[in-house]
């Protein structure tokens, strides 16, 4: 498991190192999509989205434009195995900020929040559509849904574990 997430150029290099090195079967991604776009918790955090507005880290076709960009690499790297991006609470930002119409007040991000929320209105997840919409992606990327099942000698790999029955919170226990 590797975590890409919103990491500088010198961790992401690692991370491709270790692909090398390691050789892995499968790769498995969790909180691909970092959601710094859309990100709830920074949301009053004026001066702090200023700045971020400022570095371009406010729009939600950047970073779904690099994010289809790492992907096609990591996927490339992989050299034809699978990549799993597995459902994790950050890429959930952007589901919540559809939900909730907050790009009503971010025009920078309308166009293509409005595609995006008719995708989520359709039952389709709005990540994976955003991401594709950016650019093919190679056949090996696989974007695992929250309630996938998938083990690895007993392993269950397809779960982030934000999410538990009911809502509550994830653990071992509540995910089996």
């Amino acid at each position: 498991d590797i975590h890409w997430g919103d990491h500088d150029q010198k961790t992401i290099e690692a991370n491709y190192e270790m692909i090398e090195y390691f050789r892995p079967r499968r790769l498995f991604l969790h909180d691909f999509l970092n959601g710094h776009s859309v990100n709830p918790h920074e949301r009053q955090d004026t001066i702090k989205r200023a700045r971020a507005f400022e570095d371009g880290r406010l729009s939600i076709e950047t970073e779904l434009k690099e994010a289809n960009k790492e992907l096609s690499r990591i996927a490339k790297a992989m050299k034809n195995k699978d990549v799993y991006v597995v459902a994790s609470n950050h890429p959930f930002f952007l589901e919540r900020y559809l939900d909730r119409a907050e790009y009503s007040s971010e025009p920078w991000n309308l166009e293509i929040a409005l595609k995006l929320g008719s995708v989520l209105l359709e039952g389709k997840d709005p990540v994976e559509t955003g991401i594709r919409m950016m650019g093919t992606l190679p056949n090996n990327v696989r974007f695992l849904k929250l309630h996938n099942d998938l083990k690895v000698e007993g392993w269950q790999l397809a779960s982030h574990g934000h999410k538990g029955s009911s809502g509550a919170r994830g653990s071992v226990r509540s995910r089996e």
